[in-house]
């Protein structure tokens, strides 16, 4: 009987832990790899060019109120801090009131071709000695990889990252709020 309810126990806790699609995130390059597990999340939408760019953040803190880029600069500076930031371009055409679409969006590689619907960018920061370390992904540096949204609510927005230079990657899921 006991074997049967830690049996039925060992299932459940799967299965939740399967559903559950937190924020996990991993940084990692060659010398150091790094985990983020969410406390605090959001997006910050702004315009570039013809297109929205969405950029999702990340963080193990309590990210700064009202969400905006100025606040989060260089706020990962305590020591144990750290933050990803993740972009993408939207279709052309949108607009910081366009809803983002779910699909994949992949990286521009070597920053060539078409700049919409593509992933941008990747940054992780961490805070050492008061000081914020950054290890970043842009356009011209990205060799591959995509960033794929699978849902987009009212209150969240839940997807996929796998973004790499050949030397640092961003992988792993993601759930931000937005708001």
């Amino acid at each position: 009987m006991n074997v049967l309810r830690i049996s039925l126990l060992c299932i459940l806790f799967f299965f939740i832990s399967a559903c559950s699609g937190g924020s996990g995130i991993t940084v990692s390059s060659d010398d150091s790899s790094d985990s983020i597990e969410a406390k605090s999340s959001g997006v910050i939408v702004s315009t570039t060019s013809d297109a929205a760019m969405y950029t999702f953040i990340i963080a193990n803190y309590e990210l700064p109120t009202p969400l905006n880029k100025m606040k989060v600069y260089k706020s990962a500076r305590e020591e144990g801090r750290k933050r990803v930031e993740i972009s993408l371009i939207g279709e052309k055409g949108s607009g910081k009131e366009t809803t983002l679409k779910p699909g994949e969006y992949p990286a521009r590689v070597g920053n060539t071709g078409s700049v919409f619907h593509t992933a941008n960018s990747g940054t992780f920061y961490a805070g050492k000695g008061g000081k914020q370390d950054s290890k970043g992904l842009n356009m011209a540096d990205m060799k591959e990889g995509k960033i794929t949204i699978a849902s987009v609510s009212q209150d969240k927005i839940t997807g996929s990252v796998d973004l790499t230079d050949g030397t640092t990657t961003i992988k792993g899921n993601f759930t931000v709020n937005v708001s």
